[in-house]
């Protein structure tokens, strides 16, 4: 998952690389407080952001596999 990556293109798989990644260098507690903070922003943004006909953009926040 880069920087760039729009937020409607990231995918469980990339959330599960991304914790494993910063867990390794960081330490456990730093990867699950980054995927919180992670899945707050991408479940407002889940709320406020729609498709024109009103549909959801994202159906499921990518970071509930943590969970």
């Amino acid at each position: 998952m880069e920087i760039n990556t729009p937020w409607v293109e990231i995918t469980r798989e990339m959330v599960l690389k991304r914790h494993a990644e910063v867990g390794k260098k960081n330490g456990h507690a730093t990867a699950n407080h980054l995927m919180r903070a992670l899945g707050s922003v991408l479940r407002s943004s889940m709320k406020y952001y729609r498709a024109q006909d009103g549909s959801m953009l994202v159906q499921e926040c990518p970071t509930s596999i943590l969970s």
